[in-house]
């Protein structure tokens, strides 16, 4: 199983910018929040819930650390358990987002729908294929 943490990415994929959210920032995760955004309006949910649904969108158990104090965002975290992807648009999140990664493997994706750097997301391939 793998448990990440973060998983809203300090308010990264709900257009926060503080400087925590803001730490994830780079032209992948922007390109990757903007497909987030667009599925969620598509669906009628969050880009976080989005998110958390690409997270438990796969077979391999992924179990998302959540930690909020606010009810309100919890309730939103909640509400992602009702959002489900299909392989498609599990699949058109992270396509295109990165074309030099296309090849990389399922768990770099799961665990990285929005990466502090590229070259972090391909020295994590080069360890975990």
């Amino acid at each position: 199983p793998m448990m990440p943490w973060t998983p809203s990415a300090y308010g990264y994929l709900s257009g926060l910018e503080t400087s925590n959210a803001m730490s994830f920032d780079n032209p992948t995760s922007r390109r990757r929040r903007e497909r987030a955004r667009e599925l969620a309006g598509q669906k009628g949910c969050t880009p976080l819930q989005i998110g958390l649904a690409y997270l438990r969108s796969y077979e391999f158990p992924v179990f998302p650390i959540l930690g909020t104090m606010n009810p309100e965002h919890l309730a939103e975290s909640l509400g992602a358990d009702a959002v489900e992807l299909t392989a498609a648009e599990r699949d058109w999140l992270v396509a295109q987002a990165n074309r030099k990664q296309a090849g990389c493997c399922r768990l770099v994706l799961v665990t990285l729908l929005y990466s502090a750097s590229e070259r972090e997301e391909q020295a994590l391939a080069g360890r975990v294929r």
